[in-house]
C-alpha cells in the first residue's frame, strides 16, 4: 500500500488487533485480489536510522509470516510500537503471527452469525 487514503480507510473502518510490538489494522478491500500490506512507523519512535531499522525488521517478519496467514482480498497495516527496535526478531515474528491468527478467528465468528441470521430468516 503507497496511497494515504488507503492508510486512512484501514484506521477508520478497519478492524484493529494490538500486540506488545505492533498494532494490525485490517480492512476488506474491493479494488484488486490479493492481500496487501503497508507500515507506520512514526517520528515518535526515533531518527530516521531507528525508523527504517523498524521497517526493516517489520517487512522481513511480514515476509516470513504474512504468505502463510494472510487472508486474500484485504489490506493489513503493521502500526510499530516503541518495543519493535530492540524486540527479538523471534518475538516479532510471533506478535504477528498471533496478530494474523486473531483477525482470521474473529473474520470465521463473523462469518458464522451471519450464517445464523440467514438461516433464521
Amino acid at each position: 500500500m503507497k496511497k494515504r487514503r488507503m492508510f486512512l480507510k484501514a484506521t477508520h473502518n478497519g478492524k484493529k488487533f494490538v500486540a506488545k510490538n505492533m498494532i494490525l489494522q485490517v480492512v476488506a478491500q474491493n479494488e484488486v485480489s490479493g492481500a496487501r500490506l503497508g507500515f507506520t512507523v512514526t517520528k515518535k519512535l526515533g531518527n530516521a536510522v531507528q525508523r527504517n531499522r523498524i521497517r526493516r525488521r517489520l517487512k522481513e517478519v511480514a515476509r516470513l509470516v504474512f504468505k502463510e496467514y494472510a487472508c486474500d482480498g484485504f489490506d493489513y497495516v503493521i502500526i510499530a510500537r516503541n518495543s519493535a527496535l530492540d524486540e527479538d526478531f523471534a518475538i516479532l515474528k510471533k506478535d504477528l503471527k498471533y496478530l494474523l491468527k486473531s483477525f482470521i478467528k474473529r473474520q470465521s465468528e463473523e462469518e458464522e452469525q451471519k450464517q445464523d441470521v440467514e438461516i433464521s430468516e
